[in-house]
């Protein structure tokens, strides 16, 4: 069995958003602090700005300055936005298996991570996360796999090979081969790499009952429902809709799919 419990075996990656998203987390968050940390990082600075100037906020005026993003955003905003793009640096790492490559990271989380924030704005009344934090939440669904393609690709592509065969997710068969699901190595993931509280809240989300999550718990496991069903899993295979969270019929997947891989994605394929 892999661990994710040591530092030297994860993989090095940019350390500015999460130490964005740790002082956003922090409760008291210093203006010049938060800006000084956005420009040390250029693909940060230019993944905040794109997005205050995204169609969901609707500017007049284009937004050119990091401190007028930070005004645009909002911290809660800005936090999960922070989180994409460490887990686009992940995305972008090749690991050790055969199976789960940059391209099919990405497409995976932008479908999941789309498809979430769709069926928020649609099918939800209020959901206590944004559509940012949900856009978030979807890039982050499948970080744990990411993690283990890097860690250990022969147990990975093992996994990947037999849910394949079988029909089903990866999720279900880790369960099924290690007794627990990934989402319980979480915790120790975010020790390890100093993950902010967001991390575990979404990945943990999959394992719980369905009539347990909350709504934006419900949006994120049913979008991860839907993209599977769809072949936008982390495997190519389709993968029968069981009961979700939100109700979705059969029929409703390849529109709901259609939609969201129209929109842009936060991480690059």
């Amino acid at each position: 069995m892999f661990t994710l419990g040591h530092a030297e075996t994860l993989p090095q990656l940019p350390d500015t958003p999460l130490k964005l998203a740790q002082l956003i987390e922090s409760g008291d968050p210093n203006p010049s602090q938060i800006e000084s940390l956005i420009l040390a990082d250029p693909a940060l600075t230019a993944g905040l700005i794109k997005s205050a100037n995204s169609a969901l906020f609707a500017r007049a005026k284009p937004v050119t300055t990091v401190r007028e993003a930070v005004a645009v955003l909002g911290h809660r905003s800005l936090r999960a936005l922070a989180i994409a793009c460490w887990t686009n640096a992940l995305g972008q790492i090749r690991g050790k298996s055969q199976h789960l490559t940059p391209l099919r990271f990405a497409q995976n989380g932008n479908a999941v991570a789309n498809l979430a924030a769709s069926l928020a704005r649609e099918r939800v009344v209020k959901s206590p996360w944004n559509q940012e934090e949900l856009l978030a939440a979807g890039t982050l669904h499948n970080v744990m796999f990411g993690l283990l393609s890097y860690v250990d690709g022969t147990t990975y592509d093992q996994i990947y090979l037999e849910a394949r065969s079988n029909g089903s997710t990866v999720d279900w068969l880790f369960e099924e081969h290690y007794g627990i699901p990934i989402a319980h190595l979480a915790p120790q993931a975010a020790a390890t790499l100093g993950l902010p509280g967001m991390f575990v809240q979404t990945v943990s989300a999959s394992s719980l009952p369905v009539d347990s999550q909350d709504v934006g718990q419900a949006c994120l496991t049913t979008a991860k429902a839907v993209a599977e069903a769809g072949r936008f899993g982390l495997g190519d295979w389709p993968v029968p809709l069981n009961k979700t969270a939100l109700p979705i019929e059969e029929g409703e997947v390849s529109g709901l799919l259609k939609s969201a891989l129209a929109q842009p994605g936060l991480l690059a394929a």
